[in-house]
């Protein structure tokens, strides 16, 4: 339904979260890999996370023109 109306999907990884409480929640095992669009690495600092996006973003702009 995402992509029927023109949506993408990313996924946000972020590799040793000592934070995470429940990994295999059912919204991170409910989209098969080959669905994803586009995975964003949350692995160093905040500015690396929105240059991450911000790549996301324009990946996304270039595909629409």
């Amino acid at each position: 339904m995402i992509k029927r109306n023109g949506g993408v999907i990313w996924h946000i990884e972020r590799k040793n979260n000592l934070f995470a409480v429940n990994t295999e929640h059912e919204s991170e095992r409910s989209i098969d890999d080959k669905h994803i669009d586009w995975v964003i690495h949350n692995d160093v600092d905040l500015d690396h996370l929105r240059a991450e996006v911000a790549d996301a973003m324009a990946g996304i702009t270039k595909q629409e023109e």
